[in-house]
């Protein structure tokens, strides 16, 4: 039993907890824990997934710019995990949320940073420095 291969897992059902019961600044937390820890540990579905469902969470409260680079972020990670047709039902709802104008968007190399917030990264960081 190693913490690498549930982590993410376990801070993604945090994430839609806090959700339910109404504390969003801990979904939201929780939800980009998950995906700093699936990207980590090279789980790229499971980073698909949790951006898929923070892109979501996003947009229904309004932060909509990050919703929509975590929504093409979540789009990238399908592809290179090959599941092509959620890709495309992603990209339709981006498509339907934010009209012609959403293919246009940061570079793929900056996904993954506009995800997550700066300090939970470095802070990640630091944390496997030690």
């Amino acid at each position: 039993h190693s913490t690498w291969n549930f982590e993410n897992k376990m801070f993604l059902l945090e994430a839609e907890k806090m959700y339910a019961l109404g504390d969003f600044g801990r979904a939201d937390s929780f939800y980009q824990q998950s995906i700093i820890s699936a990207h980590k540990h090279r789980f790229i579905h499971e980073e698909a997934i949790a951006s898929d469902l923070l892109g979501e969470f996003l947009y229904e409260r309004g932060i909509v710019e990050k919703s929509k680079s975590v929504l093409l972020h979540s789009i990238k990670c399908y592809k290179k995990w090959g599941a092509f047709a959620v890709a495309r039902r992603v990209e339709a709802s981006i498509q339907s949320k934010f009209s012609s104008d959403w293919g246009q968007h940061v570079g793929c190399s900056d996904l993954f940073t506009s995800v997550v917030e700066p300090d939970a990264i470095f802070s990640r960081k630091r944390q496997n420095q030690d």
